[in-house]
């Protein structure tokens, strides 16, 4: 079976949407994927590159946690997800 990691950002988009919303938005799109095919879902994973194109960090939420910390961490997870067995993988922006 594939193994699908949802990804995200916690990012600021303006009083009218959820911050997160990226990450919600490649949640719901994976769970209707899910009912017409057989995957495994990981936990969402909400931490990466925030943009700041709505408005700066300070006060609005966004996080922003670059690739030189989070590719050591992808490495780690994907070499995990192999040892397991999985040879389908897929992270889902």
């Amino acid at each position: 079976w594939p193994v699908v990691l949802p990804l995200g950002v916690l990012e600021y988009h303006g009083e009218h949407m959820a911050v997160g919303m990226d990450t919600l938005a490649v949640i719901k799109t994976v769970e209707l994927i899910e009912r017409e095919r057989d995957i495994v879902i990981l936990p969402p994973f909400y931490y990466g590159a925030a943009s700041y194109a709505v408005a700066a960090p300070e006060g609005s939420g966004s996080v922003q946690v670059g690739g030189p910390a989070l590719s050591p961490f992808a490495e780690e997870l994907f070499y995990g997800l192999l040892r397991v067995g999985f040879r389908n993988i897929h992270a889902i922006i």
